[in-house]
C-alpha cells in the first residue's frame, strides 16, 4: 500500500491561513503627464489642461491684481490656477493637445491612451447648467415623481465628445485600403 500524501495543515503551514492583500492608492495620482493652455471653458479664459495618469484636470488662469500682490500675506485665500474640473479618463493619457476648429470659439482637447484609443471633447456649458439644475433638487424630484422624465442619474461631467476611438482598429482598415483584409 503506497503511502497517501497529506495537505499540511494551517497549523503546519502560517502561509496557508494568510488572507489576500488587496492594495489601493488613498491619494490619485499628482504626477504630470503633460500640460496644454488652452481656451477650453469659455473663449476668453486661459485654461492649463493637465493629463494626470487617467485624470485630465482643466484649471483656470486668474490675473493677479495690484491686491494680491503683497508678499506679507501668509493667509492668501486666492489661487491663480483654481481647479475647476477633473475628467476621469478610462486609461493613461499619453498625449494631450488642445484644436481650434473655425466655427468654435472654444478650444477642443484631443488626447490618446497608453492603448491606442482617442477622444475629442469640449466643454459644453448646457450640460453643466443641466448638472447643477441637478443637484439643487428640482431635476432630481422629477425623477421621483415621473419616470419618463430627462433628470440626470449619477455623476455626469459637462463635457462632450465629438469623436472617440481606437487607433488601433483605424490603423488596420487603412492599410487594408479601408477593408478588411481577406486573408492572413
Amino acid at each position: 500500500m503506497a503511502p497517501t500524501a497529506t495537505a499540511p495543515s494551517s497549523q503546519e503551514d502560517p502561509n496557508l491561513s494568510e488572507v489576500g492583500h488587496y492594495v489601493v492608492t488613498a491619494h490619485p495620482s499628482g504626477a504630470v503627464m503633460t500640460a496644454v493652455k488652452c481656451s477650453f471653458l469659455s473663449p476668453d479664459s486661459v485654461d492649463v489642461a493637465i493629463a494626470k495618469s487617467t485624470r485630465l484636470e482643466i484649471r483656470q488662469f486668474i490675473q493677479p491684481t495690484a491686491d494680491n500682490d503683497d508678499d506679507d500675506d501668509d493667509n492668501d485665500s486666492t489661487e491663480q490656477l483654481p481647479l475647476l474640473l477633473t475628467l476621469p479618463i478610462n486609461g493613461r493619457i499619453t498625449t494631450l493637445t488642445s484644436i481650434k476648429f473655425k466655427h468654435s470659439k472654444k478650444d477642443c482637447l484631443f488626447f490618446t491612451t497608453e492603448r491606442g484609443d482617442y477622444a475629442l471633447i469640449s466643454y459644453d456649458e448646457t450640460l453643466a447648467r443641466m448638472n447643477m439644475t441637478g443637484t439643487a433638487g428640482t431635476k432630481a424630484n422629477a425623477a421621483s415623481t415621473n419616470p419618463r422624465s430627462s433628470a440626470f442619474i449619477g455623476e455626469h461631467y459637462p463635457v462632450k465628445t465629438h469623436a472617440s476611438g481606437a487607433f488601433t482598429s483605424y490603423s488596420t482598415s487603412v492599410m487594408a485600403g479601408g477593408r478588411q483584409a481577406e486573408c492572413g
